[in-house]
């Protein structure tokens, strides 16, 4: 087990298994999304939480989240990026795309 799914695993589902006790969120066609390909997931970020929220009520597929390369090189964000399994870009997608035909989730 790498330092990124440990994280993921370990440290932000538990804790939103704790966060979620106290707020009661539902999610509605779940059962829409493709369970056996890849897809891309858009957000309209209302907040820094959407991403960690989303990947919850996901959870167990991985979510590899596109930020830029700029988030990454912040000290205080990279061991979120890490936990959360960020691809970072630079005006690349050639990452992204692979994720996506390897029956991944880009968001």
């Amino acid at each position: 087990m790498d330092v990124a799914e440990f994280g993921y695993r370990y440290v932000l589902m538990p804790f939103f298994a704790v966060a979620f006790s106290f707020y009661k969120l539902k999610v509605f066609g779940k059962e829409k999304l493709p369970q056996d390909k890849g897809f891309i997931l858009a957000s309209n970020h209302n907040t820094f939480l959407d991403a960690p929220l989303i990947a919850w009520f996901l959870f167990p597929r991985t979510i590899h989240w596109i930020v830029g390369k700029w988030v990454y090189a912040q000290w205080y964000f990279r061991p979120i990026c890490i936990a959360s399994r960020c691809v970072t870009v630079n005006g690349s997608t050639k990452l992204a795309q692979t994720l996506l035909q390897q029956g991944g989730i880009v968001g």
